[in-house]
């Protein structure tokens, strides 16, 4: 499992007309991870909310993209151009159920 933020503040950015992504959040430092849909979990957390392997949107040599939905800004109390805190992992294939369990662990303290 690797984990890509850690506490990060980051702007959840509005984009009308975007489709699934019309709200987002950009991942820094993603853009050379190799992926395609579906094949990019992540697990992690966004203010109080918790991700239960959520997709990563892959683009090609560009930074990767999560989309955030209307339960989860909803829950976390924000729209576009607010900033939110995001700790993520990118799962990988090799991850024992243990491991997962583990960071969940962290995550929810």
């Amino acid at each position: 499992m690797k984990k890509l933020l850690d506490h990060q503040k980051l702007t959840l950015i509005y984009q009308p007309g975007f489709g699934s992504w019309t709200y987002h959040l950009v991942i820094p430092e993603t853009a050379s991870i190799k992926g395609t849909w579906g094949s990019l979990r992540v697990i992690g957390k966004i203010d109080d909310y918790v991700l239960h392997e959520h997709n990563l949107a892959p683009r090609k040599d560009e930074d990767k993209i999560i989309s955030i939905n209307k339960k989860i800004r909803s829950t976390i109390n924000k729209s576009g151009g607010d900033l939110v805190t995001v700790t993520l992992y990118l799962l990988e294939w090799f991850d024992t159920d243990e491991e997962i369990s583990k960071v969940f662990k962290t995550i929810m303290k």
